[in-house]
C-alpha cells in the first residue's frame, strides 16, 4: 500500500485512482496549487478524470483535513498539503504562495476560552527568491 493509500484508508476514505493521484501529486508538489493545476498536470495520466471530480476531492480532502484549502489570493483557491500549523506569504511580485513558519502554533488551541480548530494566517510581501534575486 502506497503512503497515499495508507492516508486515504486512515480517514476512511475509499481508495480510488484519481483520489490516489491528486494526493500523491500534493504530496510531491508543495506548490499550493490551484485545483485547475492540479487538474491540467494530472490529466495526461488520468485523461478521463474531470474538473468537477479535481474540485470534489480537493473539498471532500479538506473536510476530512488530508488538505488546506488557501484563500490568501481573492481570485482562487490554493491546496495546501501540509495541515501543520503554519502560515502562508503571497509573493506580491512572482505570485507564488509560500510556508512560513510561525512559533507557538498548535492544532487546536484555546483562545479566550474559545477553542480554534484552525488557524490562517496570510502575509502579503515579497518571497526571499524575488527579493534575492533583485540584488
Amino acid at each position: 500500500m502506497t503512503r497515499a493509500e495508507e492516508r486515504l484508508a486512515e480517514k476512511g476514505l475509499s481508495i480510488t485512482q484519481p483520489r490516489v493521484a491528486i494526493l500523491n501529486y500534493l504530496m510531491e508538489h508543495h506548490t499550493h496549487p490551484i485545483v485547475e493545476t492540479i487538474y491540467n498536470d494530472l490529466k495526461p495520466e488520468l485523461p478521463g478524470m474531470s474538473l468537477t471530480t479535481v474540485y470534489n476531492t480537493v473539498k471532500l480532502f479538506n473536510k476530512v483535513g488530508l488538505i488546506q484549502m488557501l484563500t490568501i489570493d481573492e481570485h482562487q483557491i490554493c491546496v495546501d498539503e501540509n495541515t501543520c500549523p503554519h502560515g502562508h506569504l503571497l509573493c506580491e511580485k512572482c505570485g507564488k504562495v509560500v510556508d512560513v513558519p510561525i512559533q507557538g502554533m498548535s492544532k487546536k488551541k484555546i483562545i479566550d476560552g474559545n477553542l480554534i480548530h484552525e488557524i490562517h494566517q496570510y502575509y502579503k510581501g515579497i518571497c526571499k527568491d524575488c527579493l534575492n534575486s533583485s540584488k
